[in-house]
C-alpha cells in the first residue's frame, strides 16, 4: 500500500494498537505484545524508515518518523489508535500523536530517556561531535551494551548489539544528533499538546555520567519527572531488575500494562 510503512498486522479489536520500536531496532521487537494482545485488538508493528524493512528513502529525523507513522495509521484505516513506543519511538509516537490530534486514543511511552536540552542546535551539533569523535560503530556498540544489566540474556543482548551496528554509520550519527535536537526543542511542546490517557512504563535512567541504570519501585529520572510534568494525568509503572528492551525482559508485564490500559482508552 502506497506510503505505509513496512508492518505486521494481527488480530481484530478496537482501538487498534500501533507499535513504534527504538533506534537500529525493528518491528520485531514487539513480537511478544503483538502475540499476547492480538486476540482482543488489532496489532499493528511498523518498521520506520531506513529500520528493518522499510526503505530509508531519504534523511532519518525523528519529524519524518512520526509524519510516516501518522500517515500509515490514517492509510490502515486504524484510527483512533492507541500509539506505543519505545526510546525512540517514544518521540516518534509523541511526534504523530500531534499531527493524528482526534485520531489518537492514547498514548504507551516505554523506557524513554532525554537526551538534548538547551538550544536544539547546539545539542544537535554536540552529539554529533561526540559520536564523531569515538567512531559510530564504537559508540553504538557502548551505548547498545550498556542497555543490558548482567542478568539479561546474553543471546538477545548480542542480537540487538549486532543488529544496531548495521545502521549505516553517517545515517546512523545524524539520526542521534536529530534525536537530541529533537528532545530541546520539540519534548516539552509534544507533552503539553497531549489529550488523550498516556501510559508511562520505566525500567532504567540514564546518571549523570550518561549510564544506564535499572530503577527501583519509587524512584524515578528526568524523563519521568518531565512527562509528569507536561502530563499531569499520565500513569506511571516502574519495573525493576530488567535493562533497557522492557518488552523483551519483562514481556508479560508489559503485555498486560498494555492490554489493561488499552480497555480504558
Amino acid at each position: 500500500m502506497s506510503g505505509v510503512l513496512n508492518h505486521v498486522e494481527r488480530g481484530t479489536g478496537d482501538p487498534a494498537l500501533v507499535f513504534v520500536h527504538g533506534l537500529a531496532c525493528a518491528l520485531e521487537d514487539w513480537d511478544a505484545q503483538v502475540r499476547a494482545l492480538s486476540a482482543r485488538h488489532r496489532c499493528i508493528a511498523v518498521d520506520l524508515p531506513g529500520h528493518g524493512a522499510s526503505p530509508a528513502g531519504g534523511a532519518l529525523r525523528i519529524a519524518r518518523f512520526g509524519e510516516q507513522v501518522a500517515k500509515s495509521v490514517r492509510a490502515l484505516d486504524a484510527a483512533p489508535a492507541v500509539l506505543i513506543g519505545h526510546s525512540m519511538g517514544c518521540r516518534v509516537v509523541l511526534d504523530a500523536a500531534r499531527r493524528l490530534a482526534g485520531d489518537v486514543a492514547a498514548l504507551v511511552l516505554v523506557d524513554g530517556s532525554l537526551r538534548g536540552s538547551g538550544d536544539a542546535e547546539a545539542a544537535r551539533a554536540a552529539t554529533r561531535a561526540t559520536i564523531q569523535a569515538a567512531g559510530f560503530a564504537s559508540y553504538a556498540n557502548g551505548l547498545f551494551d550498556a542497555m543490558f544489566t548482567p542478568h539479561s540474556d546474553e543471546a538477545l543482548r548480542r542480537h540487538i548489539v549486532s543488529r544496531a551496528l548495521r545502521l549505516d554509520a553517517d545515517a546512523g550519527t545524524e539520526l542521534v544528533a536529530d534525536l537530541a535536537a529533537w528532545d530541546a526543542a520539540q519534548m516539552d511542546v509534544a507533552l503539553a499538546a497531549v489529550r488523550t490517557p498516556l501510559l508511562l512504563i520505566q525500567s532504567t535512567g540514564v546518571d549523570a555520567q550518561r549510564n544506564r541504570v535499572p530503577l527501583q519501585p519509587g524512584q524515578s529520572t528526568p524523563w519521568v519527572d518531565r512527562v509528569c510534568a507536561g502530563v499531569p494525568g499520565a500513569r506511571i509503572e516502574i519495573i525493576p531488575g530488567v535493562g533497557h528492551f522492557t518488552m523483551h525482559e519483562a514481556a508479560e508485564r508489559v503485555s498486560g500494562l498494555i492490554a489493561e490500559f488499552a480497555a480504558g482508552a
